[in-house]
């Protein structure tokens, strides 16, 4: 008799663990999508701008405006005379946050350029700054999506093996 309780608690147990096996394996696959979809919808763009006067000169990475000068991190290309605006970035490819940009024309292209050494002029908030997530925060999610990605599935695989060494253990 209690060999075919004990029989019984290890068919439980097995069913559990193959259970519970498939729910981590599917929680990982959807809480990967989930935050990979989080990450790509963050809220990104320009925090605060200033006009940064219309364009002088370009020699190498050095833009002189009317408003002063910029070293940017590539060489820019624009016409004399654009019209040129510093912009705060949220952005995970902007290394100093700030950026140099032309304005937009109707139909016209733009770019934009990071800044190396700053400005040092006043910066006005624009409305989308409120909503805005910080640099830090979608640094955290990006390396939560990266662990999750990769390593996610280990919990649930660990689950599989210990119910398939149970199956192995012989009775007494």
């Amino acid at each position: 008799m209690t060999h075919e309780l004990r029989d019984s608690k290890t068919t439980v147990r097995q069913q559990v663990c193959g259970w519970l096996a498939v729910l981590l394996s599917l929680s990982w696959v959807l809480g990967a999508a989930l935050i990979w979809t989080v990450l790509a919808r963050a809220p990104v763009g320009a925090l605060a701008e200033t006009d940064a006067g219309r364009l002088v000169s370009i020699q190498g990475s050095r833009v002189t405006t009317t408003n002063g000068y910029f070293h940017v991190s590539t060489t820019p290309s624009a016409l004399l005379g654009i019209s040129l605006r510093v912009v705060r970035t949220n952005s995970l490819q902007s290394g100093t946050g700030l950026q140099l940009c032309t304005e937009r024309n109707a139909g016209d292209a733009y770019w934009c350029s990071d800044i190396t050494d700053g400005y040092a002029g006043k910066l006005t908030e624009t409305t989308f700054a409120r909503r805005a997530w910080s640099h830090g925060r979608m640094s955290v999610l990006l390396v939560i999506a990266l662990v999750l990605t990769f390593f996610g599935w280990a919990p649930g695989a660990g689950v599989g093996v210990l119910a398939g060494d149970d199956q192995q253990t012989p009775a007494n």
